[in-house]
């Protein structure tokens, strides 16, 4: 990685309002895994920073996307020596749509509630009009009233800054009011399941990271999608 030469990138990026988010996968109704991720958000910009904790990430400093220079910095640290990857991202390379139309796309009130990260929420069953979608599995939102804070749709009006972005990562009209504080997917046989939980909202708190100090590498472009584990 050497011969791929460094730089010095001297930013320093600024977020407005952040969530905790906690997200934690089961295996036949055990937990096999656990991650906490703080999301920075500043819409307004285009950007947002990453951090992660939890096994795996303990060198791992800080991320950020920037949707506008359609790029990513990953910052890392091992035992004091400060890196970075500076990933180009062409938009122009993500996959032509291929997922369900997000008009198809329902949200079905199923009359369950109750108290998440103390939020009274209120849950609500993703549904499509054909039955092949109907036995793809079971993705429930908890949505409450209680905030107008929304994680999904921060990180929503952060991608519509990329030069070319498929509808699927647009919201359906069917989304309904209020924010979501859990989503829960559930696979179709049952085996496992995935969940993602708001743990905490924070407007109005303001935070900045600088990339003073850090050597970065240029890598190329990650494959057909905005960023790692998006396609």
């Amino acid at each position: 990685m050497s011969m791929m030469g460094s730089e010095e990138i001297n930013r320093s990026y600024k977020f407005d309002h952040n969530f905790k988010l906690q997200m934690e996968n089961f295996e036949d109704e055990k937990i096999v895994s656990v991650m906490k991720m703080m999301l920075y958000m500043n819409e307004g910009l285009g950007t947002m920073g990453v951090k992660l904790e939890g096994a795996g990430s303990e060198q791992l400093d800080f991320m950020v996307l920037d949707i506008k220079k359609n790029e990513m910095l990953t910052m890392m640290n091992n035992q004091g020596q400060k890196m970075g990857m500076r990933i180009e991202m062409d938009s122009s390379e993500l996959p032509e749509e291929e997922n369900q139309d997000i008009a198809d796309i329902g949200f079905e009130k199923t009359g369950q509630s109750k108290v998440i990260s103390g939020y009274n929420c209120d849950e609500y069953k993703i549904v499509g009009k054909s039955e092949e979608d109907k036995n793809k599995g079971n993705q429930y939102f908890w949505i409450t009233d209680d905030t107008e804070a929304d994680w999904i749709k921060s990180v929503s009006a952060f991608l519509e800054y990329a030069s070319r972005m498929p509808t699927s990562y647009n919201l359906p009209d069917s989304y309904p009011e209020g924010s979501v504080i859990q989503m829960v997917q559930v696979s179709e046989d049952k085996k496992t399941k995935n969940v993602i939980t708001v743990l905490e909202v924070n407007m109005n708190d303001s935070f900045s990271y600088s990339t003073s100090g850090y050597s970065f590498m240029n890598m190329p472009s990650t494959d057909g999608g905005i960023y790692p584990g998006m396609k």
